[in-house]
């Protein structure tokens, strides 16, 4: 979801792509900018980025987003 807010994606798109209602993404938006702490989706998007939580460079191939993870995280030299 974040990716597609950073495309500017609208939610009509977004529930189209995730294949979920415009009501169900409108709260899932609306969750994330909670969690987040953010007022609006680009200072979402903005927040997403600076925490590592999304890729900078996200991209779009025709109609269809690509959905991009930001690479895992190396493991703890000292976790068992």
């Amino acid at each position: 979801m974040l990716t597609a807010l950073s495309l500017g994606a609208s939610t009509g798109t977004i529930a189209r792509q995730m294949a979920i209602s415009a009501a169900t993404t409108r709260s899932h938006v609306q969750s994330l900018l909670r969690k987040l702490g953010a007022h609006s989706r680009l200072e979402a998007v903005a927040i997403a980025v600076d925490a590592g939580l999304l890729a900078h460079t996200p991209a779009r191939t025709g109609s269809a987003l690509i959905w991009r993870l930001p690479p895992p995280a190396p493991a703890s030299a000292t976790a068992s």
